[in-house]
């Protein structure tokens, strides 16, 4: 019966099929999504203005300030012939994760895989200890900022780092200490070219971040308008986009566990 069972599927290429038919109906519920987004900003364009100013200030006063100052003298530090030269890369990658902030541990894990450095299921793997919030964030934005104490913002760091390090050990044990043989560096290189190079990238790095924020901030915006009906939408908002659930909650513990 078994046998006849399979001998069926593999004829009728069930499995084929109803893939076929998932992503038929996902894509026309997909068009349904955007559209529907469409006609509510045209609708209701004061909910749209007034999320993109608060995507626009957060950018301004937040994210531009922590990240941007600290991502070019990482970005710089990693393309310098030391670096490269370094064996264990991986660990020194992840560290550099702690300091940069969100958009480096991402960047050094695709750089690293792109020169062959490390394989594409170690980079998988290591994603989830490498998208770290900076110091500037935290201890600056969140902390001082927004808690109105910088000793919070450290209690929040460390905390941080305990968390990225204990991840580490569950999702990257066989490869976090694994040697690199590989030399990607050529020469010491131009230390202009890599001063504006790695001014260059932490702008692309920091604007790519800023339109998620704001794409997000519009759509909190919206979830906020819409629970004032229906309530559980208020829960929303703190599943979309990290910056803004942050900035939504005094909760010390969510916070920490939203970072």
């Amino acid at each position: 019966m078994k046998i006849n069972i399979l001998i069926i599927l593999k004829t009728y290429n069930f499995t084929g099929v109803f893939m076929k038919k998932y992503r038929t109906v996902l894509e026309y519920v997909i068009c349904f999504s955007a559209i529907t987004v469409i006609v509510t900003a045209v609708l209701t364009p004061s909910v749209c203005l007034s999320g993109a100013k608060n995507g626009l200030n957060v950018c301004a006063q937040v994210l531009i300030p922590s990240l941007f100052p600290v991502a070019i003298p990482v970005l710089f530090l990693i393309n310098t012939s030391a670096f490269k030269k370094i064996k264990r890369k991986l660990p020194a990658a992840f560290l550099l994760s702690l300091i940069g902030g969100y958009p480096i541990g991402a960047r050094l894990l695709r750089e690293l895989y792109d020169s062959g450095e490390i394989a594409a299921a170690d980079a998988k793997r290591a994603v989830p200890c490498f998208v770290n919030a900076g110091p500037a964030f935290i201890v600056i934005a969140v902390g001082k900022g927004m808690l109105g104490s910088t000793e919070l913002g450290f209690i929040l760091f460390f905390s941080q780092i305990l968390s990225a390090f204990a991840v580490s050990l569950i999702f990257i044990p066989d490869c976090l200490l694994k040697k690199s043989e590989r030399y990607t560096g050529n020469n010491d290189g131009n230390i202009a070219d890599n001063f504006v190079s790695s001014v260059h990238n932490a702008s692309a790095a920091v604007i790519s971040i800023c339109a998620f924020v704001i794409a997000f901030s519009v759509l909190n915006q919206y979830v906020i308008y819409f629970s004032g009906r229906v309530k559980i939408f208020a829960y929303a908002v703190y599943v979309t986009e990290v910056t803004s659930a942050v900035f939504n909650t005094k909760n010390i513990y969510l916070i920490s566990f939203l970072l």
